[in-house]
């Protein structure tokens, strides 16, 4: 029996949104910027790093998802409970 959990990027994402982070994508002179917001955090996070306007911000946000988690401090636990 295995012991791993497989979640997708986006599966990720969109638990870490609704959570209130955020990976916001700023087009800014033919590149686009990153920028992590968190509802815990005092200021934003830009990543020192730019994408081409050839990535969609679906793939962009994929690519910085776990760095996402890293920045906030977070890691991914799975848990189950009787209820």
């Amino acid at each position: 029996m295995s012991n791993h959990v497989k979640i997708s990027n986006s599966e990720l994402y969109a638990e870490l949104y609704r959570l209130g982070y955020e990976i916001k994508i700023i087009p800014a002179n033919e590149v686009k910027l990153v920028e992590f917001n968190g509802k815990f955090s005092v200021k934003h996070y830009r990543l020192p790093v730019s994408y081409n306007n050839a990535y969609t911000d679906a793939e962009i946000i994929d690519f910085n998802v776990k760095k996402l988690m890293k920045w906030a401090s977070l890691r991914l636990v799975i848990k189950l409970e009787h209820y």
